[in-house]
Order: structure tokens, then sequence, then C-alpha cells
């Protein structure tokens, strides 16, 4: 008499459990680093445009000798009406920065050749930029 024969192919449940957790686990990790790589990228853009924005104010300084006295952030414009931007628009500046506030720009004592903006990035936490004649900083 013959015995059968067991042939049993496959996985168990367990062991099938145990594939899942781990590739969700691996997901899970994979969009955390995304999405702290896409805010990166969206801060280093914002700060990008800030730098823009402060060789427009360098070419500020050169055609009126002085840095402007205040700034109308509507059409970014100076105290005589005149622009501040002149090779970018002024959406395009809106599109990379999450927001500038009319409060954040301190114009330049009359003895220093200096100023400060502030400004948000377009990152999730929409961090704080801050822009002198120097460069930026966050």
């Amino acid at each position: 008499m013959r015995l059968p024969v067991s042939n049993k192919r496959g996985f168990t449940l367990i062991e099938v459990l145990v594939i899942l957790i781990i590739i969700a686990t691996l997901a899970a990790l994979a969009i955390i680093s995304f999405g702290s790589i896409v805010d990166r990228a969206k801060r280093t853009s914002s700060i990008s445009m800030l730098n823009t924005v402060r060789t427009e104010m360098e070419a500020y300084l050169m055609d009126k000798k002085k840095y402007p006295d205040s700034i109308n952030f509507a059409n970014f414009t100076d105290q005589d009406n005149n622009s501040i931007l002149h090779a970018l628009a002024y959406e395009d500046v809106q599109n990379k920065i999450y927001s500038i506030e009319a409060s954040t720009y301190t114009p330049p004592p009359s003895n220093q050749d200096s100023y400060t903006l502030g400004a948000k990035a377009i990152d999730s936490n929409h961090t704080l930029l801050t822009l002198t004649n120097k460069g930026v900083t966050y």
C-alpha cells in the first residue's frame, strides 16, 4: 500500500503577512523621505528666487545710488512707483515664494548700504528666509 505524498508548495499565512509588513514599512520610509526631498527642493527654489531679487536690488542701487526707502509688494515698486524687478516678473516671485510681507522690509539707515527683507518659502513649513545685500539666510 502506498502512502499519499504531500506536495505542499507555497507560503503560509504568517510568511505572507511578514512580507507585507516589511513592504509597508519600506513604502512608508520612502514616502517620508520623498516628502523631505520635495520640501528641500521647494526651499532651494525660494532661496534662488530671493537671490535673484537681491541681484535686482543691487541693480537698483547702481541706478539710483541707494536702496529703496520702501517697497510696494503688490507690484514690487519703490516709493516713487519705479519698478524694482527688471529682469523678472513679479508673478515669478509669487510662484517661488510663499509670502513677502511689507512689514518685513527694513530700509537701510542713511549711513549704511544694507537692507533686510523677510519672506516665507513655499515648503510645507513656510521656512522664514531673510534676504540682505550679503545673501539669504534661514
